[in-house]
């Protein structure tokens, strides 16, 4: 996720340009390196952030990570219980995760009360985050989007 994000929601983890950097390493170590952008968290100016992203990856990688590159989309569902817990220790993230003005309510298989974005909207905005994608990054093949 772009990294003004993941510092806030993504903590404790290595920043999103080391984990880009990577990328070359394995892919000269013969292994087959594959990207995944979630949860993709909508906010204003979140397709901004993501075009710098995939700038960001596009100017970093090798011709031959790039070649093999592919990727999963995910959207953003998060979890009641997990909201609560997330409200005391971490408020700031849960202003960017918990939006029940562009959310809807979900009940999981395993019965969580969960929160996705709006089914009407989701698929408008998971096309507009593929088109972005295909704009800066046309090698990087989608295998799955949800």
């Amino acid at each position: 996720m772009p990294a003004r994000i993941a510092r806030v929601v993504d903590v404790r983890t290595a920043p999103i340009h080391e984990r880009i950097a990577a990328i070359d390493a394995f892919v000269a170590a013969g292994y087959e390196v594959h990207v995944n952008f979630s949860p993709v968290i909508l906010y204003e100016g979140w397709e901004a952030d993501w075009r710098a992203l995939f700038a960001e990856i596009d100017g970093t990688l090798s011709q031959a990570a790039k070649a093999q590159l592919k990727c999963e989309v995910i959207m953003l569902t998060h979890n009641a219980a997990l909201h609560a817990v997330n409200l005391g220790w971490h408020p700031k993230a849960e202003e960017l995760l918990w939006r029940p003005d562009i959310q809807e309510a979900k009940v999981s298989e395993g019965g969580g009360d969960n929160l996705r974005y709006r089914a009407g909207w989701k698929g408008r905005w998971l096309a507009r985050f593929k088109a972005l994608l295909a704009e800066t990054m046309p090698y990087c093949t989608v295998r799955y989007a949800f």
